[in-house]
């Protein structure tokens, strides 16, 4: 640890200098501002979960075939401040995306449009984005605070602006806060799984990693993890993942689950031979060429004798579509 506090040390004291204190504040609130606007005007794939929030209301299939046509529906309602936002130069051009197509298809698990019922009943599809922009950078600068203080306790509060700094005009920050994903507060529930295991409380771990398994796939890698290290946390984290699955089962269309299998299985097929995509296909992609990752993975995917079990276990390990840029 004397070595990384040394390193933070003088990290620290080139970084919190005034001038290049204010570059980088400067820097990271305009990466924040810019996403947000971009975002407002068109949330990308948060439209998705916003079809999918309103379809269960409605007590409806969550993974509707006409997504694409809802989505685009969604995005025709009025824009609380057009006129200002068409004055600005950086964000003018976003105006000219609302005709495109979002999402094809909703990969989220259905907890997640179930956790946004609420936010997009009230507040509708640009007012929950909004919500949930506010809510990822509340939990970003928690989590980054919380891991800083938990491993250098003694850091100074300019180094604490710098990497704040960093970590808000961080390109990928950026990208998740344009698209509204729920990535960051996944990273948050991760991050409060890591911290509970530190203070022995396995039992709370369990549960925060069980409660973002169900709002993504890949966290559920994790709860292997926890099966050969810390069983307490692992049979926590399974139970979160029953308790809230069997709820969601109650109160939604008998098909759910398997309709986002279904899904699942599609979409990973798109991602698999993709170097941008934060898998294991994506990095074997990153050094040969898309074609050969293609013509291997496919036969394997369809050549396994239990095609459920298995082809899903394939893809949130190996071809999960999870965006580099998340």
């Amino acid at each position: 640890m004397g070595g990384a506090q040394a390193t933070w040390g003088f990290l620290g004291r080139i970084l919190s200098q005034p001038a290049m204190l204010a570059v980088l504040l400067l820097g990271a609130s305009f990466n924040v501002a810019f996403s947000a606007l971009a975002g407002y005007i068109n949330p990308r794939d948060y439209v998705q979960d916003v079809v999918a929030a309103r379809q269960f209301l409605k007590h409806e299939t969550v993974y509707p075939r006409d997504l694409p046509q809802m989505g685009i529906v969604e995005l025709a309602a009025p824009i609380a401040g057009r006129e200002a936002l068409q004055r600005l130069p950086v964000i003018r051009h976003e105006l000219s995306t609302l005709m495109e197509a979002p999402a094809t298809a909703n990969a989220h698990p259905p907890f997640l449009g179930i956790a946004l019922a609420a936010p997009v009943h009230l507040l509708g599809l640009r007012g929950s984005y909004v919500f949930v922009v506010l809510l990822s950078v509340a939990l970003l600068y928690v989590s980054v605070v919380a891991i800083l203080r938990e491993l250098y306790p003694a850091l100074p509060f300019g180094t604490l602006c710098a990497v704040m700094g960093l970590v808000f005009g961080w390109y990928p920050v950026g990208t998740t806060l344009r698209s509204g994903q729920p990535s960051i507060v996944l990273f948050a529930l991760i991050t409060a799984g890591w911290l509970m295991l530190r203070r022995d409380r396995p039992w709370m771990a369990g549960g925060a990693i069980g409660l973002a398994a169900c709002l993504h796939a890949f966290p559920a890698l994790l709860i292997l993890y926890f099966a050969v290290r810390f069983r307490r946390a692992f049979v926590s984290a399974v139970g979160t993942i029953t308790l809230l699955s069997a709820a969601v089962a109650s109160v939604t269309i008998p098909s759910t689950f398997r309709q986002w299998l279904n899904t699942m299985d599609i979409i990973a097929q798109r991602f698999v031979p993709r170097a941008g995509n934060l898998s294991v296909a994506g990095l074997i992609t990153s050094v040969l060429s898309e074609k050969c990752v293609y013509k291997v993975a496919q036969p394997c995917r369809k050549s396994n004798p239990h095609p459920r079990s298995t082809r899903m276990a394939w893809d949130v390990g190996c071809a999960g579509p999870k965006s580099v840029d998340r």
